[in-house]
């Protein structure tokens, strides 16, 4: 487009005229490069047809007057439209610089090849600092993923839909993640997936331990032992309650049911611990000990528990950390994570013991509800609405060096199948931000520059940041009117 550039003619005489084969064309002119949408406009100035959507040159014929397209009197759908005045415009963008800035609530994101997820149902630990965790993912579904505190996400599989919470655990190199009656198997190195016969459909299966060549399955008021190897199952043996937490160790399994929990030593019978707080979760610890989550006063706590059921330790979460809601441990329980969950956001940390009895925090990871995201009085983005965002927003153009008019836009951020775009008020596609047409909540906001703005995008699992400077460089287009018969 630059051979325009040099043009001294200003906009002239832009009209539409009919052609043997009933196409009108369309003649326009631009006073320098860029890239053309151009839509066609009813008497009420609704958008009824886009003839081009950031068009290069290539796109159009050259005429006396500028360039020159065509419009077969069709909507965008193919349908003939009536008789009567149609107004033809759209915008030239010049210079506009589009750039990704950041992804938003969501630690587990690092690529785009990640899963994007939005809420954890349960986690495992699969090494001293790893940990694998069952999780659904923004546009439905539920993904099974291991990560590491430096690999990011080493490897994830799609789990079926189902009934039911899905739960996850480790053992014998083997991942386990059972959802409804059905239970699934991994190998934990790779994620690919080992035939498991777990025995004849039960009852769902509300929480899973493994532990010596076994898998146990806590089911409504019993447990079900299976073979990892296969082979013949052992028989299921009762509970005194429905166990939802699951602590398998090499003289002891423990359940949780109804915040009470309950023990059985050497194959006994379970009787309940005396433990003087609710009981919300449970791993195995060293020595015979176990690790839980317990609630105080409304507050929850990481306590660990003797053999003999003495309190060993009690930590409980700093001002502004989230509670506690599920605990895991690894080996002899010189590692353990926690699930963190409240107000909307969920957090994963992994800790691990010093020489001196301390802790440490090895790693941590966080995500957030972002489906009603916004930004607070100062402006600010918060994963939860603070002051209401802004959908469209008006800018001052460049004064165009054809007609010698400045005028001003109002723009949108739109996400739908065909990704996620700015485009004008009336409908009309002026850039694009990506492939990307997930997002269920957009909105922008003035950048640091007066032509600038950023925009944000929520897809359920994360917001995705873009900055978009240079918007003065967008000039209108107007290619007359044109009467369809």
């Amino acid at each position: 487009m630059a051979r325009w550039r040099a043009w001294t003619v200003v906009m002239c005489v832009l009209f539409a005229v009919a052609l043997a084969g009933g196409d009108e064309v369309i003649e326009f002119a631009v006073p320098e490069e860029g890239r053309v949408t151009l839509g066609v406009f009813d008497s009420a100035g609704r958008l009824v047809r886009t003839l081009h959507r950031l068009a290069t040159e290539e796109a159009f014929e050259v005429g006396v007057n500028g360039f020159m397209t065509k419009w077969d009197g069709r909507d965008d759908r193919g349908g003939r439209l009536p008789s009567g005045q149609y107004h033809v415009r759209g915008y030239l963008v010049g210079n506009v610089v589009i750039s990704g800035e950041a992804k938003h609530f969501n630690d587990w994101i690092t690529s785009d090849a990640d899963p994007m997820i939005v809420r954890i149902y349960d986690f495992a630990m699969a090494g001293p600092v790893d940990v694998v965790i069952v999780a659904s993912v923004a546009g439905g579904g539920t993904v099974v993923a291991r990560f590491s505190a430096e690999g990011g996400c080493l490897w994830r599989r799609d789990i079926p839909g189902g009934t039911g919470t899905p739960v996850v655990a480790v053992g014998g190199g083997r991942v386990f993640v059972a959802r409804g009656e059905a239970v699934l198997s991994f190998d934990a190195a790779s994620g690919e997936s080992v035939d498991f016969p777990a025995g004849p459909p039960g009852a769902e299966v509300r929480a899973l331990g493994v532990l010596g060549g076994k898998l146990y399955l806590a089911r409504a008021g019993a447990i079900a032992v299976r073979p990892l190897a296969g082979g013949e199952a052992e028989g299921d043996f009762a509970t005194p309650a429905d166990f939802t937490g699951l602590a398998v160790e090499a003289a002891c399994i423990a359940g949780v049911g109804g915040e009470k929990l309950y023990v059985s030593r050497w194959a006994g019978d379970f009787g309940e611990r005396d433990v003087p707080v609710p009981v919300l979760s449970i791993a195995p610890g060293s020595a015979g000990s176990l690790w839980f989550v317990g609630r105080d006063g409304g507050q929850n706590f990481v306590g660990e528990l003797s053999a003999e059921g003495a309190l060993l330790r009690k930590m409980t979460a700093g001002e502004g950390d989230l509670p506690p809601r599920l605990i895991r441990t690894w080996g002899e329980g010189d590692s353990f994570a926690v699930l963190e969950e409240g107000a909307g956001a969920q957090r994963v940390r992994v800790m691990s013991r010093l020489p001196d009895s301390g802790w440490t925090i090895e790693w941590a990871r966080s995500v957030s509800d972002v489906s009603d995201f916004g930004f607070d009085t100062e402006g600010g983005l918060v994963a939860s609405r603070g002051a209401s965002g802004s959908k469209e927003l008006e800018f001052r153009l460049d004064e165009n060096p054809l007609t010698g008019l400045r005028g001003t836009i109002r723009l949108r951020a739109v996400s739908d199948v065909d990704g996620t775009r700015i485009e004008t008020a009336d409908r009309l596609p002026l850039f694009d931000l990506g492939p990307r047409g997930d997002c269920v909540r957009t909105l922008i906001q003035r950048g640091p520059e007066a032509d600038s703005l950023r925009v944000f995008c929520g897809n359920g699992s994360f917001v995705d940041e873009f900055s978009v400077t240079g918007l003065r460089h967008i000039l209108p287009i107007d290619a007359g009117g044109v009467d369809l018969p």
